[in-house]
């Protein structure tokens, strides 16, 4: 029997859930179902939150499958056990169909002159272009004649450098995630070397990231056709960003390049990716004190990934430094911080400051993580790695019980 992809959650108790659907539920003659209420659609959502997706393809999107699996049970039986049965056959169905190629239309506050016009990233082409072919520019129009007002009237994207992804996925949902993930992944680390440093005079409520997206994203065919009918997305949070300056255009290419080959061969590359792609959506967010709880819960999934070790992050991360005492310091401070804003709510004026503080630590420990990739098989080997002894003495002391292990157990 094939490996389910989806499961449910521990100590979550969908049936109950299931239960009281079994009470709204109506299914007539033919066999059309209907819930009566609102409380189906409070229901869907909650169950989807109690499926487990760890091994499940990014093809896939959850919402709905969910909600036929649901439909098709409730025909059989709403128990825990048929939902499941049906949502791991329709994933597997899904899966079962063909790629298909898509185009993501959008745009970033790229320098105008950006002198590299097509590189991969990920499973992704990225193109940067004078403008979008007439195809897909109909489409694209016609969608976003449907945005509201305020949309349209936040801010200006027009000055912005045209970009399309183009991507493959069996489904339009996988598409636009893989296409926005691996232009993230090569934002974040662009944003990585050209963000400022630190701001001691500016908008308090600007975003940190000087590379942003713009405010509208549309998923096509090939043909140019609308891959979702009436669908497309948008930046919620969309602040104006002037385009980027480079002073050094060559190197920044070739330091990219670094990064994302890098990344690719190593073997924890999902997790680097997904680091990358938090960092820089963190530092998207306009509400400093946000970016900061979005920031730091990215450094917690590198440097204590299943850990709940609440001082491991200033511990691992001034392990970098010859000051390692000050920048524990520093950092223990930020975390402080942190848990006021989590769990009563205190903001503070200071935030970017502490948001510029983070970026140079998430670039110090990445930089690491990449550099070290022949010195340590995993993330969690590199992070064992910065948990060793500081002082020269304890180092040489645990040198010592080393070489007496290896006299007891091995070979001299």
């Amino acid at each position: 029997m094939a490996k389910p992809i989806y499961t449910w959650k521990k100590n979550l108790k969908p049936q109950v859930l299931l239960d009281k659907l079994s009470q709204i539920v109506q299914v007539t003659a033919d066999g059309k179902v209907s819930f009566v209420g609102w409380d189906y659609h409070e229901i869907i959502v909650a169950l989807e939150n109690m499926v487990e997706i760890k091994n499940a393809s990014r093809d896939l999107y959850l919402p709905s499958l969910i909600s036929k699996a649901v439909t098709q049970s409730a025909k059989e039986n709403l128990d825990n056990n048929t939902v499941l049965e049906n949502l791991n056959r329709l994933a597997r169905d899904h899966l079962a169909t063909k790629i298909k190629n898509y185009r993501v239309l959008t745009s970033l506050s790229l320098p105008l002159s950006y002198p590299q016009k097509k590189f991969n990233v990920g499973n992704s082409q990225i193109h940067i272009v004078a403008d979008f072919p007439k195809k897909y520019q109909v489409q694209r129009n016609d969608l976003l004649s449907q945005a509201d007002d305020m949309s349209k009237s936040n801010g200006s994207d027009t000055h912005y450098s045209k970009v399309i992804v183009y991507c493959k996925s069996k489904s339009p949902y996988g598409a636009i995630k893989q296409a926005l993930e691996d232009l993230d992944l090569w934002r974040g680390i662009l944003c990585l070397f050209t963000n400022y440093k630190m701001e001691m005079v500016g908008d308090s409520y600007k975003p940190v990231n000087t590379i942003r997206l713009g405010k509208f994203h549309t998923l096509h065919e090939e043909n140019g056709n609308a891959a979702l009918n009436k669908l497309y997305w948008f930046e919620p949070n969309f602040v104006s960003a002037n385009n980027s300056k480079l002073n050094n255009p060559k190197l920044l290419i070739k330091n990219t390049l670094f990064f994302i080959n890098t990344i690719a061969e190593h073997k924890d590359k999902s997790l680097l990716t997904e680091g990358v792609v938090r960092y820089v959506r963190s530092l998207d967010e306009k509400d400093q004190n946000t970016a900061v709880v979005k920031l730091w819960a990215t450094l917690e999934t590198l440097a204590t990934r299943g850990e709940s070790n609440c001082d491991a992050i200033s511990r691992r991360i001034s392990f970098l430094f010859e000051e390692y005492n000050y920048h524990a310091q520093i950092l223990e401070h930020i975390r402080e911080y942190r848990n006021s804003n989590i769990h009563s709510g205190l903001e503070n004026q200071n935030a970017k400051n502490f948001a510029f503080q983070l970026q140079f630590y998430f670039y110090r420990l990445f930089l690491f993580y990449v550099k070290s990739i022949k010195d340590f098989k995993s993330i969690d080997e590199a992070n064992k790695f910065l948990d060793s002894p500081k002082e020269k003495n304890k180092i040489k002391e645990e040198i010592e019980k080393l070489k007496l292990a290896l006299k007891m157990h091995g070979k001299e």
